[in-house]
């Protein structure tokens, strides 16, 4: 009896670890595919880049390669940072030395490297679609302080302690033609970059309504680092990071920045602002309906 019992646990143990070893094979293959829509995107972006008309001097070609190239260089990066966490804490996860408590703080190490992986292939791949035009936008009447707060509640989690996550609207209500999947990513990568660089102090999102001049004015402010003047003109360049040791692919802005031209607005860094950084985007308020 006793050897039957022991020959039964026995392999219910096997059967556990089996399990185990599927769950860890079935994540590097996410990984791998993550790993390959990256590189995928990457290609397809260099693609683009390279049917673009080449009317430059030698000196500004020689600068775009090299940005291409280093852009390739932080891909390969930032993808093997995220990729050798997943893999090396899914290992402890699988082993049994280890506390519950330990394993809850492992498994949100995974999580998080996930997510860097993931905003890295959207990031490519929505610069890529947006610059070839495979992306339609969508305008119709939104409620803009719900789009706030979708993109507030985005980024909430990656907010660091101590840090006030604040929304100041002018008013309470407003409808706005706008293509509000757009207008959020827009909000959601300039608050995502002041999270970054804002260790301490407050993040603030607002927005006035000017209707004499038909517009609307949003301003994300924060009490990070700011931004050294030699780099508020090159900020919204495709590849430009403000620094290289903060992970990213330098390509949020890039992204803000294009969605603002098609929404027919215009993003800027408010210079004057000396507490940290400002990104000020100006949103028209006579957009056309887009038919149905």
């Amino acid at each position: 009896m006793e050897q039957q019992f022991f020959t039964i646990r026995i392999e219910r143990q096997e059967t556990r670890m089996e399990r185990l070893e599927r769950r860890k094979r079935e994540t590097r293959k996410s990984i791998f595919a993550a790993v390959l829509a990256v590189l995928a995107a990457a290609a397809l972006f260099a693609a683009l880049a390279a049917t673009e008309p080449v009317i430059v001097v030698t000196k500004e070609a020689e600068a775009a390669n090299k940005k291409k190239s280093a852009f390739i260089a932080n891909i390969s990066h930032e993808v093997r940072t995220p990729l050798n966490a997943i893999v090396g804490f899914s290992e402890l996860l699988a082993s049994s030395e280890y506390s519950e408590e330990e394993k809850i703080r492992f498994a949100g190490e995974v999580n998080h490297s996930s997510e860097l992986l993931l905003n890295l292939v959207n990031d490519v791949l929505d610069l890529s679609r947006l610059e070839s035009g495979k992306i339609k936008f969508s305008v119709k009447p939104n409620d803009l302080v719900a789009c706030c707060q979708r993109a507030l509640d985005s980024i909430r989690h990656r907010v660091k302690p101590g840090v006030r996550l604040t929304f100041t609207p002018s008013i309470e209500s407003y409808t706005l033609n706008t293509d509000a999947l757009r207008l959020q990513q827009l909000l959601t990568n300039l608050l995502s970059n002041a999270a970054k660089f804002t260790s301490e102090g407050e993040i603030n999102l607002s927005f006035t309504v000017d209707e004499g001049k038909e517009e609307v004015r949003f301003s994300v402010t924060d009490t990070g680092c700011g931004i050294p003047e030699d780099k508020c003109e090159k900020i919204f360049e495709r590849f430009e990071k403000l620094d290289d040791f903060i992970q990213g692919t330098g390509l949020g802005l890039s992204v803000c920045q294009i969605i603002s031209e098609q929404l027919n607005g215009s993003l800027s860094v408010d210079i004057s602002y000396k507490d940290g950084a400002r990104f000020v985007f100006i949103h028209p308020t006579n957009l056309i309906e887009t038919p149905i």
